[in-house]
C-alpha cells in the first residue's frame, strides 16, 4: 500500500514538472506582432518609402501612409530604419525595445523620427 501512494505522489510530481515545462516552452516560443506605421503625425507628412528590418533580419518596406506588419519572437527587440530625406540625404535610425508576454506593438515612423521624448511605441494586449 505504501509502494502504490508512493508511485502515485512520484507520478503527480512528474506530471506537474511537466505541465510547468510545457507552459514556459509554449510561453518562450509565443511570437509577437509590430505593425509599423508610416502615416502623417499632425504637422509633419509622412516619410518617403521606409526600410526596416527587426533584430537584424530581412529589410522590408513600408510605403507612405501605409501600415506593415512583422512577426517576432521573444522580448528583446532592436529596429533599423532607412529613408531619404526631401534633399535625397540617407537617414538611418536604430531603437532598441522590448514587449512584454502577450502584447502585440505598435511603432510610429513619424513619431519615431520628428518628436523627441514622444511614446513612439504603444503596445495592445493579445488575449483578454
Amino acid at each position: 500500500m505504501i509502494k502504490d501512494k508512493k508511485k502515485i505522489v512520484i507520478w503527480l510530481v512528474v506530471l506537474s514538472f511537466l505541465f510547468f515545462g510545457m507552459t514556459k516552452i509554449y510561453e518562450s516560443g509565443q511570437g509577437h506582432g509590430i505593425f509599423i506605421e508610416n502615416f502623417k503625425i499632425e504637422d509633419f507628412p509622412p516619410l518617403g518609402d521606409v526600410y526596416y528590418s527587426m533584430d537584424g533580419g530581412k529589410i522590408l518596406k513600408v510605403k507612405t501612409n501605409k501600415k506593415s506588419k512583422v512577426d517576432v519572437k521573444g522580448k528583446k527587440h532592436i529596429i533599423n530604419l532607412s529613408y531619404k530625406t526631401k534633399e535625397n540625404k540617407k537617414i538611418i535610425v536604430e531603437k532598441e525595445f522590448i514587449i512584454k508576454k502577450n502584447y502585440n506593438a505598435t511603432i510610429s515612423i513619424g513619431k519615431l523620427v520628428y518628436k523627441d521624448n514622444v511614446e513612439w511605441i504603444s503596445y495592445k494586449e493579445m488575449y483578454k
